[in-house]
């Protein structure tokens, strides 16, 4: 998991430059590219050195977690589900084309559905 989340802050930083975000490392994307590099590389030499059973207990891992989401994802539609939480709120620049320093932030509150 920890090689997909460099893959996503990576893509992000190449797809999406301008999101908005709660903190931004100061380095272009080839420097961001060259600051993963070295943990994406250990950690796959960890993985290469890792015994039969250690695969095993990832294996089993992953299949417990994709079938917890799968019933946790069922549920959402009933009134039991004691894993949901409300959508968070989004905040969204105000393009009113200032200059950068004034650039000031909307709160979009997601709309509650009632059924």
């Amino acid at each position: 998991t920890l090689v997909m989340e460099y893959a996503a802050f990576v893509k992000l930083r190449m797809c999406r430059p301008h999101l908005v975000r709660p903190y931004k490392v100061p380095l272009g994307t080839f420097g961001c590219v060259l600051m993963v590099l070295p943990p994406v590389a250990m950690t796959l030499l960890v993985m290469s050195m890792a015994s039969p059973l250690t695969y095993l207990y990832a294996v089993v891992g992953c299949a417990l977690g994709a079938m917890l989401f799968a019933c946790q994802t069922l549920s959402s539609g009933s009134s039991f589900s004691p894993c949901a939480t409300p959508p968070l709120p989004v905040l969204l620049p105000n393009d009113d084309g200032g200059d950068d320093e004034s650039t000031q932030l909307t709160l979009m509150l997601p709309q509650t559905i009632v059924p």
